[in-house]
């Protein structure tokens, strides 16, 4: 009875760190892309 809900609560779990760490991923890159090219990055 245990297994199905592991594995229910592993993949929900999968999907949510994935829903965090994608939106997070894009906005650093992001940040760092416009740091790099805006003046400031520049020095």
């Amino acid at each position: 009875m245990t297994k199905p809900r592991a594995g229910a609560a592993r993949k929900a779990l999968r999907r949510t760190v994935l829903g965090v760490t994608l939106p997070v991923a894009l906005v650093v890159s992001a940040g760092y892309g416009w740091y790099r090219w805006s003046d400031t990055g520049k020095g």
